[in-house]
């Protein structure tokens, strides 16, 4: 029973580290004929005899304006102004026309393959069944089911949760916020929805499949399945995601490189934390979205204490605040002393009322060695500035020693 668990064990590990893999620009470029041969196999397995065009796209938003244009939404031209000219978003940074030069070639190897332009595509929801979680777990031995869900969070989870090393589901949210944000930060008329619609959301669910391929690697009463979810699995392995209708089938490629802190939250204090083959980039700092003159130092940010308290959103505004420094915020805010260690680096222990915010927050204002003062947030129950510093080090006041401190 003990070498079954470590078998399981072993490939639970080693698949989760390949999709974290391919989801974290780390996996190495995709060839896209094996792409389009996959979509072409998964689309057969549903029993379609005729195959999609495939518009392989290099980021989400290429391929949110290939739909609008194959919508009718907008034509190639409209979008060439968002991008680069007087409709262009706020705060971008990214190479606008890059990006518009890969949407003409979609544009234009999706016509000569036939598809026409300015026609609403047909959902393949009537007509195609594709393979989805619920036949396996129908076809799972009953025996087996609660076994095979406690690995779920192994597998599943690590392209799912949305502060863990896949960081899936966030990147998902990020960029689905960050199109929109594209979108509504132009001069364009018309309601979103004309753009993108419910469908394109749903795809961005396909992390299940991670967990079916370690199901179809331990379970042998399933190895009929394999063939037929096969070309999905390595299809959502080799995207961010893919958009299917009857006669088309968009494909966005995954980041080049995502950066994360040490929690495996997106994050990245000098440069975009995810950035597409394209030049769209994203900007994050520990999991909340940002503009990208908040992170680039070559662009003042105009942050000030006073702007960074004034933004509506509290994540947002709590981004903003640890950006401009807490040391500021709390000088901005006069925070009330709690109590204060003789010794600066000890530091003293303050607590505020962060506007936006029902409850008092504490932080720990201290100075480094370098002489450099700070401030940390610490738990609101902490009483003094030495039991702040040592919960920073995970350590009680009473083991916490500064003198012999590494």
């Amino acid at each position: 029973m003990l070498i079954h668990r470590d078998l399981l064990n072993r490939h639970a590990h080693r698949i989760r580290d390949e999709w974290s893999q391919s989801i974290l620009g780390r996996a190495g470029e995709v060839d896209k004929d094996e792409v389009t041969n996959l979509v072409h196999a998964m689309y057969s397995r549903t029993g379609v005899n005729k195959p999609p065009v495939v518009i392989q796209c290099a980021s989400p938003i290429a391929a949110l304006m290939v739909r609008a244009v194959l919508k009718g939404g907008f034509n190639i031209n409209t979008w060439e102004q968002v991008f680069t000219g007087s409709m262009a978003p706020r705060e971008s940074t990214y190479d606008a026309p890059t990006i518009v030069s890969g949407i003409r070639l979609n544009i234009q190897e999706a016509v000569l393959q036939g598809v026409v332009l300015n026609g609403t595509p047909k959902s393949p929801r009537s007509t195609i069944k594709f393979p989805n979680m619920k036949d396996i777990v129908r076809a799972m031995p009953t025996h087996t089911t609660t076994t095979y869900e406690a690995y779920r969070h192994i597998v599943w989870g690590q392209r799912s949760r949305r502060t863990r090393a896949g960081g899936w589901a966030s990147l998902g949210g990020i960029i689905w916020a960050a199109c929109a944000w594209a979108i509504e930060g132009t001069k364009i008329m018309g309601p979103w929805e004309t753009v993108v619609d419910t469908h394109v959301a749903e795809k961005l669910g396909t992390h299940w499949t991670a967990w079916a391929e370690w199901l179809f690697c331990v379970e042998p009463e399933l190895q009929s399945l394999n063939k037929i979810y096969r070309p999905m699995i390595q299809l959502n392995k080799s995207c961010m995601y893919w958009i299917p209708y009857q006669d088309v089938c968009i494909v966005v490629a995954n980041p080049v490189k995502v950066r994360q802190d040490d929690q495996q939250r997106l994050h990245c204090d000098f440069e975009p934390a995810v950035r597409f083959a394209d030049g769209w980039s994203l900007y994050s700092w520990h999991n909340v979205s940002v503009p990208s003159a908040w992170i680039i130092k070559s662009r003042p940010h105009g942050l000030t204490p006073q702007k960074a308290l004034q933004i509506p959103n509290i994540e947002a505004r709590r981004a903003a605040c640890e950006i401009v420094g807490w040391d500021k915020i709390l000088r901005e805010l006069k925070a009330r002393v709690i109590d204060r260690d003789p010794n600066p680096q000890i530091g003293t222990l303050l607590e505020v009322v962060i506007p936006g915010v029902s409850w008092m927050e504490r932080f720990l204002q201290v100075q480094c060695g370098t002489g450099r003062t700070f401030a940390l947030p610490v738990p609101p129950n902490v009483q003094t500035a030495r039991e702040a510093n040592a919960w920073t080090y995970g350590l009680a006041a009473n083991e916490y020693n500064p003198e012999v401190r590494t």
